[in-house]
């Protein structure tokens, strides 16, 4: 309730028993005496009200308004507020004094926030303690007292005992004679402060300060310390007045000033006004320059989305702080050292243009940060701004431009260049305006590279004969060859020699122009004149040939320049790669190729894919691969070009499955698939006979958005061609040696001697059908068809194996054959998976054991051994794989993978014997019909650690079997016992508490009986692996048809033996090869045979045996084998 009129409640009063109930519920009281004549009245007021209000209601907001001196009611109503614990009280109270409050205030224990409007003593706010409050508003208050009241304190600290303040509030404030004022908040995080007088010093202590405001009209206040660490954001409004004559006063101000900001430098966002500005402009005038740098950075840093008000501030004060330019060049080098370049240069060119004469050492500020940051292009802008502004390099300057010439990698190319033209060595300066001139001539920037030609000329930066040299380049870049010549020969009368650099001018735009002879005799001209050509030179005669069409000469000047140590470019090389595929010259294009690998050429993805479809149109398919791989080993990613040349090739040569599945492959890297491709199978299927794929295909061509022909077009297409070419083709050679369907002439005849599968097919599998049915036909019916199952079933194996020979034979690599880093990562994968399986089974033992003396379960206990036999297994099989590892090719000539199946062996027979033991102890135990002591408590115990055994060692048995090493794979398999006989061991162990003891002992046979088979099985498996047995007859097959396969001039296969050895193949090859065949002819096709034999995962020696003929003698005894 707010009670402004004594007359207005004395009425309430009298009103009745309606307004006393509502003075009872009001929470909150507001007493202001604006018009009261008479105190008295007033004071009745509030008496009243506080009397008939209910004591036991809180009062949340209190606000007493006072103009006099009578302490009764100042006390009474602080007295109230502090009884009914008020939480936000403010006093306004003209004529009274904190120390008449004092006592009172300081009992308000609950009290979050005051406000104190005109009072004075404020200094006696150091004897404060309120623990609640966190808000504090000081408003047209003194801080010294009245007088008479005792000697006034020269240094105060009046915040010290609220230790939780985290708002404060100073506004008109009054100092008096206060000489140090201290502001202390361990928990202040905003403080406002408007000082009306004072002329002392500040220090503030908030190391939790986030927010800060000072607006001050008095320009004697002085900051002694400010630590805002955590400060973001700052509101500055001081005024410094310019105007006034004591410039002692001024200098101290601005001093003050000063180090008020170098307690901000944490803060994020910064407000100044205009005053602040002048006062930057000021402090360079006074030449007190550190000073200035640090406020402009500081204002730079927090003004940085706003930095253009800090320039149109600077340039309207410009001529109050005396017209000093000096400002403007620290305002570009703070715009350099924040890394505010492109602004920094932006406003560079607005001061220029405005007129404005800046120092070469902004400039040299800006050049530097553009080159530490690595803006390259933005350095060579600012050099050629310089210039035109007539501001001359200095050695700062260019060593600048040397360090960006470095970066840029450009520095060799630029001395070079100058070497070419002069033929001398050159000073920094004119490096480095040499590269300005020619890199904006270019850019086609003519007009502007002539006229800093001119200026560098007249300053002596740049030689003439360089200046000669860009003229005549210039010309020819404009294609006026004629001029061009003029100013050449103008060049040579006034006595300066021909360079290098302008013959390959000349030669680039001969070859452009198609004018290849007079190049060339260019050229000769050179060389007579002891000039040098350089790469340039090569490549525009290279190139200008192949585009010419003189291969030849093309190819003649580019052995030429690599002969010389030279290295075309890659445009260059790819424009002759170009030429001789499209004459059907591809390969001294790929002679060309390995010639320039030889010296350090890099081709890229252009290169191949025009290599691959030159030889794709030759019908080559092995070069097609090997450059596919080779482009892949290089790193470089096909593009659409090379799948489509490698897929049209695939397609001419039959290999319609391979062309598939690099179509899949493109659509796996998300390369956009052409019409050309589509077309390409489309054809290659119908020619095939397969309209269904083709249909396929044809299908998913219009669901990708293409417009192929209509399906008709192209069956009649394949329809003509196929009468064309009857027509056409020899009779004889059609009928003496046919074409495989869906190759050429040309590949079929090449190939004629290979056996090809892919004319074979499978026929389709057809269900017997009886009009009669009885149970005896049903039975036999489902026996043949599981035989005939079974027999296609081998036959696809066979033609499986026989597709992945054909493969080998063209690729001369297996499908799916590692490289050697995934064999390296394959290797280490392994050993991870064996130290893993070791660790784990050691502690998985201890916790079985654990497990065994509580339970006394005998199935537990076998599960237990079985551990323990795990851990000497593991030995075992380390050991095994340790001495595999060192081979030894004196003691041990083949090796020691023989000691695989070996350390099997052994590992099985002490699992074996593990069983027999375990089966012995249960019978004992079942014939006995002990029952061993049982404690709930532990067999708790027992089945944890039982599930957590299980389940390690079946993620276990999941990790080892995704390896093919036969150690690995039988870590598996012991993993996988290890489930089941845990398994049945906690099973029949719970099982035996819950029911009967005897299923107990029963269990623990199972497991027994389990352990013994499962290993002998392992045994049987190894055992025939070691004693030499014949490999499968499908393998046998898969191996004579690699063999046959190999090489035309293979007359017979005698003999074809394949037999283990270990767990790998021996293999045992005779074939007949002509009689006049010389010697080396015989012994390399033996040799290849059996390197490609010995490439097969399966085969770890292979021997091929070379005859004549096949009437002999068997070449070994018999009675010995």
């Amino acid at each position: 309730m707010e009670a402004k009129r004594s007359g207005a409640i004395m009425e309430a009063k009298r009103s009745g028993e309606e307004w006393k109930t509502l003075w009872t519920c009001v929470p909150d009281l507001v007493f202001h005496r604006y018009e009261h004549r008479k105190a008295s009245s007033f004071k009745n007021m509030v008496f009243h009200v506080l009397s008939n209000r209910d004591n036991n209601l809180a009062v949340t907001n209190f606000s007493f308004n006072y103009y006099g001196k009578d302490k009764s009611i100042i006390t009474r109503i602080i007295n109230y507020a502090a009884s009914h614990n008020v939480m936000n009280l403010r006093l306004y109270l003209e004529l009274a004094s904190l120390k008449l409050l004092f006592p009172h205030i300081n009992n308000c224990r609950s009290l979050k926030t005051l406000k104190l409007e005109s009072f004075n003593g404020l200094h006696l706010l150091e004897g404060f303690t309120l623990p609640s409050l966190t808000a504090l508003c000081l408003s047209c208050c003194s801080f010294w007292g009245n007088d008479g009241e005792g000697d006034q304190p020269t240094s105060i600290d009046p915040f010290v005992g609220l230790f939780n303040l985290k708002s404060l509030q100073i506004y008109n404030c009054n100092m008096g004679s206060v000489q140090n004022f201290r502001i202390y908040g361990p928990q202040l995080d905003s403080l406002t402060i408007k000082i009306s007088y004072f002329n002392g010093e500040v220090a503030i202590f908030a190391p939790k300060l986030q927010f800060f405001s000072f607006k001050n009209d008095n320009p004697r206040v002085k900051f002694s310390y400010l630590d805002f660490p955590l400060l973001e954001i700052a509101d500055i409004d001081a005024y410094v007045s310019f105007f006034i004559t004591n410039h002692e006063l001024i200098e101290k101000s601005l001093l003050d000033m000063m180090n008020m900001f170098r307690g901000l430098y944490h803060v994020r966002s910064l407000v100044l006004n205009q005053c602040i500005i002048k006062l930057w402009g000021f402090r360079v005038h006074a030449q007190q320059l550190t000073e200035a740098k640090i406020l402009i950075q500081s204002a730079l840093k927090n003004c940085a989305s706003d930095s253009n008000s800090i320039v149109e501030s600077l340039l309207g004060s410009y001529n109050v702080v005396g017209s000093c330019t000096l400002v403007f060049d620290l305002l570009v080098q703070a715009y350099a050292k924040l890394r505010m370049l492109e602004d920094g240069f932006e406003v560079c060119c607005y001061l220029e243009n405005h007129g404005f004469c800046l120092n070469l050492s902004s400039f040299n500020a800006l050049l530097h940060g553009m080159q530490k940051s690595g803006e390259n292009v933005m350095v060579w802008k600012v050099y050629e701004y310089m210039l035109q502004r007539r501001k001359y390099p200095n050695d700062v300057t260019i060593r600048t431009m040397i360090n960006a010439l470095c970066k840029e990698g450009k520095l060799q190319v630029v001395v070079d260049l100058l070497d070419r033209i002069h033929g001398k060595r050159c000073s920094p300066i004119v490096i480095v305006n040499t590269n300005l001139v020619f890199k904006v001539i270019e850019e086609g920037r003519i007009e502007e590279g002539m006229e800093l030609l001119k200026r560098m000329l007249q300053k002596n930066f740049i030689f003439d004969t360089v200046a000669y040299s860009f003229v005549v380049y210039t010309k020819l870049k404009l294609r006026n060859l004629e001029s061009a010549w003029e100013v050449y020969e103008e060049m040579l009368k006034r006595g300066f020699s021909a360079n290098s650099f302008l013959f390959s001018s000349f030669i680039r735009e001969y070859c452009d122009r198609g004018r290849i002879e007079d190049a060339k005799n260019l050229l000769r001209e050179m060389e007579d004149m002891d000039l040098k050509p350089y790469d340039e030179t090569f490549n525009h005669l290279i190139e200008g040939c192949a585009k010419a069409g003189e291969m030849k000469a093309s190819m003649k000047h580019c052995e030429e320049m690599i002969r010389r140590g030279l290295i075309p470019s890659c445009s260059t090389f790819n424009e002759m790669v170009r030429g001789l595929c499209e004459i059907g010259d591809s390969e001294n294009a790929n002679a060309m190729l390995t010639l320039a690998l030889d010296k350090g050429f890099l081709p890229n993805e252009v290169t191949y894919s025009l290599l691959i479809s030159g030889y794709g149109k030759e019908g080559n398919i092995q070069q097609v691969f090997k450059l596919y791989y080779e482009m892949e080993y290089r790193s470089l990613s096909p593009g659409l070009p090379v799948f489509t040349s490698l897929i049209r090739s695939l397609c001419n040569c039959g290999k319609l499955g391979e062309a598939d599945k690099y179509l899949r492959i493109m659509e796996d890297r998300s390369i956009a698939l052409s019409e050309d491709i589509y077309e390409a199978l489309i054809t290659s299927h119908l020619r095939k006979g397969d309209k269904t794929r083709a249909s396929l295909l044809y299908n998913e061509m219009v669901a990708n958005g293409m417009k192929p022909h209509d399906w008709e077009t192209y069956v009649n297409d394949l329809e003509t061609k196929r009468w064309s070419n009857r027509k056409s083709s020899n009779y004889r050679t059609e009928l003496l040696s046919p074409a495989p369907g869906g190759e050429d002439m040309t590949m079929a005849s090449e190939q004629s001697w290979r056996l090809n599968m892919d004319k074979f097919s499978l026929p389709q599998r057809r269900m017997e059908h009886s009009s009669h049915f009885n149970l005896g036909y049903y039975i036999k019916a489902i026996r043949r068809q599981k035989k005939i199952s079974e027999y296609y079933k081998r036959q696809e194996r066979l033609l499986k194996g026989f597709n992945e020979v054909d493969t080998f034979n063209e690729l001369g690599i297996l499908p799916g054959t590692l490289t050697e880093d995934e064999m390296k990562q394959l290797a280490r994968s392994e050993r991870v998976a064996i130290y893993a399986s070791n660790a784990a089974n050691l502690v998985l033992f201890l916790a079985k054991v654990y497990a065994s003396v509580e339970s006394r379960s005998l199935a537990v206990i076998a599960s237990t051994l079985d551990s323990l036999l795990d851990l000497l297994s593991g030995f075992i099989l380390w050991f095994t794989a340790y001495a595999m590892r060192k081979p030894n090719q004196h003691c041990y000539p083949i090796g020691k993978n023989r000691m695989q199946p070996v350390g099997i062996v052994v590992f099985a027979a002490v699992m074996a014997t593990l069983g027999l033991q375990i089966l012995f102890e249960s019978g004992r135990e079942l014939l006995m019909k002990s029952q061993p002591d049982r404690d709930p408590e532990k067999e708790k115990w027992m089945i944890g650690i039982m599930v957590s055994v299980t389940v390690v060692k079946l993620v276990l048995t999941v990790y080892c079997r995704r390896f093919e090493n036969e150690i690995v794979r039988a870590y598996a398999q012991d993993h996988f016992f290890d489930v089941i006989t845990n398994s049945i061991g906690l099973g029949t162990a719970v099982l035996a508490i819950k029911f009967f003891w005897w299923i107990d002992p029963l269990g623990a046979i199972l497991i027994a009986l389990y352990t013994m088979g499962n290993w002998a099985k392992t045994v049987m498996e190894n055992v025939w692996a070691l004693i030499g047995r014949t490999a499968p007859a499908e393998y046998l097959a898969k191996l004579t048809y690699l063999i046959w396969n190999h090489h035309e001039e293979i007359r017979h296969i005698e003999t074809v033996r394949a037999y283990t050895f270990g767990t790998q193949y021996f293999v045992e090859v005779h074939i007949v090869l002509p009689e006049e065949m010389s010697l080396g002819e015989a012994h390399n096709i033996g040799q290849t045979l059996e390197d490609k034999l010995e490439q097969l995962p399966q085969v770890e020696r292979a021997f091929v045996h070379v005859d004549c003929d096949i009437i002999h003698p068997l070449e070994h005894n018999p009675k010995k084998r």
